[in-house]
């Protein structure tokens, strides 16, 4: 009976029932809800990576949408993850991280939504109070200058509280080891060149490339340490269509952001990224087709890591 009860104990305190993203509601809709949305990101110091109007996207690939409106700007607060990026280097899985904005046909509601520090901590395992402590207070930062952008703004309700608890699927990594004789930038792009020739090949697009070690210097970070450390931004159109059918408000994960790094004096690049299953347990996603193709969809650059890294 002991054991029991400390089982369960330790599901409570591995485990919480809340939301990992932002979800506001608001009566704005169109381009003034867009132009509103980008000028308080702005003003929260953030540093836009890319914008689009995946709805336009939807029509042309599958000559159908459900939405008025469905559009991501992808962004990331470049002062705040200076001063904790550098030793938390698996939080460039969200660098950058999309606020999403999307209203559907017939309804007369939008929705802005980004994801919150317990999702991030969840996916990286980085626990350390004063790190997530910075990601607080920039998600803090975001919401107000929203919520003043658009002053009619509450949040939304959900028709679902999921429970979330630690799982190593929430995060994918690989290692590739060099060779004595390999140059680390040269290995990368060619380890790059072939991972875009797959994702192309398979139906994916890389929306934006971000040189993190370069932005994160432009606000005097050091990260002298790091040869190299970019991020690609990709997705699926196919993935984000079905998911947003059942929860559109899943497209907040969407696109993944895939890091490669190597660290000065080390034989190593790493490459990691929070897969799909960080949609599908934040916004309770049931549908077993939709959740067939995210799978499908994500082992695609899984494999191909996995394979480069044997």
């Amino acid at each position: 009976m002991k054991k029991l009860i400390l089982l369960f104990l330790a599901f409570v305190v591995s485990s919480f029932a809340a939301p990992g993203f932002v979800l506001l509601e608001t009566a704005k809709s169109g381009k003034e809800l867009t132009k509103a949305v980008s000028d308080a990101v702005a003003k929260a110091g953030f540093v836009p990576a890319d914008e689009r109007d995946l709805n336009v996207a939807f029509t042309k690939q599958f000559e159908h949408s459900d939405f008025e409106l469905y559009y991501n700007l992808t962004v990331f607060d470049a002062k705040a993850l200076g001063g904790i990026l550098p030793n938390n280097p698996k939080l460039a899985g969200f660098v950058p991280y999309t606020v999403l904005i999307y209203q559907k046909k017939g309804d007369k509601k939008s929705f802005v939504g980004f994801v919150k520090s317990e999702a991030i901590s969840l996916a990286t395992g980085v626990k350390d109070k004063k790190t997530l402590a910075v990601l607080k207070k920039s998600e803090q930062s975001l919401e107000k200058e929203l919520k003043a952008a658009l002053k009619d703004s509450k949040e939304a309700k959900l028709s679902y509280m999921p429970t979330l608890k630690e799982d190593k699927e929430l995060f994918f990594e690989a290692a590739i080891k060099l060779k004595a004789s390999e140059n680390g930038i040269a290995k990368k792009e060619a380890l790059q060149k072939e991972f875009e020739s797959t994702l192309e090949v398979e139906g994916f697009k890389i929306s934006n490339i971000t040189d993190v070690k370069s932005e994160l210097e432009k606000v005097k970070v050091d990260m002298s340490k790091y040869e190299f450390f970019e991020t690609y931004s990709i997705c699926k159109l196919k993935v984000i269509y079905n998911a947003s059918k059942e929860r559109p408000e899943a497209g907040v994960f969407a696109p993944c952001s895939v890091y490669f790094y190597k660290l000065k004096g080390e034989a190593l690049i790493h490459i990691g990224f929070p897969p799909t299953k960080n949609w599908v347990v934040h916004t309770v996603i049931t549908n077993s087709e939709y959740v067939k193709i995210m799978r499908e969809a994500e082992d695609i650059p899984k494999n191909m890591l996995r394979e480069a890294a044997e």
